[in-house]
């Protein structure tokens, strides 16, 4: 039985990721393993979601993909996948892509193929330099507060939608206005916010999400 509508998510490079975020738990899921994630969805997979994906719809299809850090996949990964929607979407349906990344890999040819492709972007940004720095640091345990904003101007050069994913802490919560100014000059314009509430301790112990 097909479906009008259909939402997939792909973790096309599993719990992979570029950064040591303090309050991720795919870091931990990932060291607790019996072996290193150290996999990345291969082509044959990928063609097989595609193809069932398409084939189980008659309206429209939306790709999610997030990770661990999902441009770890690489550019042509997602060159791929815009062939293979091409090549299995014989209904002829509403087909979209979105990816929510930390920043650190994109470049000018990462901003032209999301412009070219009409993907949704999601970038990771938690407030300001000082409390992005602390909580976001990369696998060297350096801030990424500058190439976050960096990639933000230049998804904003050319053109890409995106929009801002924000982990709110206690810390964070009390400079709520200053971070919503410094969100408009990444985005030149508005902005959307999805915020995410977490509740940690000073020990940096996390207690409940929201």
């Amino acid at each position: 039985m097909n479906m009008r509508h259909l939402n997939i998510m792909i973790k096309p490079a599993s719990g992979n990721c570029n950064m040591r975020c303090r309050y991720c738990f795919y870091h931990d899921l990932t060291e607790q393993r019996g072996k290193a994630s150290g996999s990345m969805m291969n082509a044959d997979t990928l063609e097989a979601v595609i193809r069932k994906a398409l084939d189980s719809v008659t309206e429209s299809c939306a790709f999610v993909f997030q990770g661990g850090e999902p441009t770890l996949a690489g550019m042509a990964f997602f060159q791929m996948v815009v062939k293979l929607q091409n090549k299995y979407n014989v209904n002829h349906v509403n087909v979209s892509n979105a990816i929510q990344t930390n920043g650190l890999l994109l470049d000018a040819e990462w901003a032209d193929f999301f412009y070219k492709n009409h993907f949704l972007v999601g970038l990771s940004v938690d407030g300001s330099q000082a409390i992005h720095d602390n909580l976001r640091p990369d696998a060297q345990g350096e801030g990424t507060y500058r190439r976050v904003y960096q990639s933000a101007q230049l998804l904003g050069k050319y053109h890409v939608d995106f929009n801002i994913l924000t982990v709110v802490t206690r810390q964070a919560s009390r400079h709520a206005y200053k971070m919503y100014q410094q969100y408009k000059k990444m985005d030149g314009g508005i902005c959307s916010l999805f915020l995410v509430w977490i509740h940690m301790d000073r020990n940096g112990a996390i207690h409940s999400i929201h």
